[in-house]
């Protein structure tokens, strides 16, 4: 293994909005790095693609492997596997770099230069790093061997059929139905990743990141996609996580309609307190709509297929599983939850009257609020604070308004 380090940004939310020169470079560095050369060949190939707990999910070989791994697609990161994978695969001569999460913590990996098979489709000199994650642990019946980024984009065409759930990856434009989208819209990239425009109270350059799962628009206080005039249906503090690290976040939340190209979208807009980046649009675009992404001609096409559902119910006060217990992962922001005293990271003993102690992992808690919370009011929580079982009754109005 080669000693040489290269700091590349690597993230499930990718770095920061960049000035022009710094976007030039960037592109030409990852490019340099981390992107393929094209096919020389006209080729075509359709697959199938899940949707599973708002993520993409692909099947592909690495390094001409007979078998094939689950992969996420995901525009925001960097193509990326797990490095408990690198002695099955046998992979060779890596070069040790730095990955960056989304809030630039870093962590050691190793980067190797290899192959992945996408259906028909064989991309060689391909850059994969590897890394160390929670998301590669298999969590509920999901396995994730490693993301595929946006390094593979210069391909061709990327075209999601939302009803067939198939993925259909090709050169020939002429293959393509374009003339059922109509109009498309322009794409650029930043930084290797691609960027849309987004027309809400402004016009703003948003990161196409199908990495933000079940997401629709996650926007920053500065993006001006919200204006003043717009409802705040509610604020809350919760916790958001990058590969290898996590922040807590104020997110607010607002309902408006905001268009990509010509087509209009009534949602819920997501505005957190990251001053960094404009923000994000989530896997829902590919989840409810056709669309294909054109890198190599930088346009972007979709069709409206499902309507995307708006869920104005959104809870006070979520459970999560954080280092063997459950903790309050996210809670409203000035609401009666807090009057009573619940803050953020609380340790939860009991709901309902039910201990939780023996809860080993996220799988069993989402099983747990399946049967013992959704809809079951009052909710009663055990929550030690300051070495003291305090007991909490939450009603259905607290709980969601």
């Amino acid at each position: 293994m080669y000693k040489k380090f290269i700091s590349i940004p690597l993230l499930l939310g990718l770095l920061s909005c960049s000035t022009v020169v710094r976007n030039v470079f960037g592109n030409q560095l990852i490019d340099s790095h981390y992107a393929p050369k094209k096919q020389i060949n006209t080729f075509y190939t359709e697959i199938p693609y899940k949707i599973e707990k708002g993520r993409i999910m692909i099947k592909a070989k690495i390094n001409n492997s007979e078998k094939e791994y689950n992969f996420m697609f995901d525009t925001g990161a960097i193509t990326i596997i797990s490095d408990v994978l690198v002695p099955e695969l046998g992979l060779k001569d890596g070069v040790t770099v730095v990955n960056r999460d989304t809030f630039n913590n870093e962590t050691v990996g190793v980067s190797y230069l290899t192959s992945l098979k996408i259906g028909s489709l064989d991309i060689k000199n391909l850059r994969i790093n590897t890394a160390t994650t929670d998301l590669f642990s298999k969590k509920c019946s999901q396995n994730i061997d490693g993301i595929i980024g946006p390094n593979i984009l210069n391909q061709g065409f990327y075209y999601f059929n939302a009803r067939e759930r198939i993925l259909v990856i090709t050169n020939i434009k002429e293959k393509l139905p374009l003339n059922k989208f109509g109009k498309s819209t322009r794409l650029k990239r930043f930084l290797g990743q691609p960027y849309l425009k987004i027309k809400g109270a402004n016009k703003v350059w948003l990161k196409l990141d199908t990495g933000y799962a079940n997401g629709f628009l996650l926007v920053n206080e500065n993006s001006k996609i919200v204006s003043r005039k717009d409802k705040q249906l509610k604020q809350k503090k919760m916790s958001f996580k990058g590969l290898f690290s996590e922040e807590i976040k104020t997110v607010s939340y607002y309902e408006r309609e905001v268009f990509i190209g010509q087509n209009a979208f009534l949602n819920t807009i997501e505005q957190y307190s990251n001053k960094n980046c404009n923000g994000y649009i989530g896997s829902k675009i590919i989840e409810d709509n056709d669309i294909v992404i054109d890198v190599p001609n930088k346009r972007f096409y979709l069709l409206k297929v499902y309507d995307t559902k708006i869920d104005n119910n959104i809870a006070n006060i979520n459970f999560r599983f954080k280092k063997d217990k459950v903790i309050i992962g996210a809670l409203s922001k000035g609401g009666a939850l807090e009057d009573k005293g619940i803050t953020m990271n609380d340790t939860v003993y009991k709901i309902n009257n039910i201990s939780i102690e023996e809860i080993k992992d996220e799988c069993e808690l989402e099983d747990f609020k399946k049967k013992y919370i959704n809809n079951i009011f009052p909710l009663i929580i055990e929550i030690n604070k300051n070495n003291k079982f305090q007991k909490f009754t939450i009603s259905k109005k607290e709980f969601y308004e």
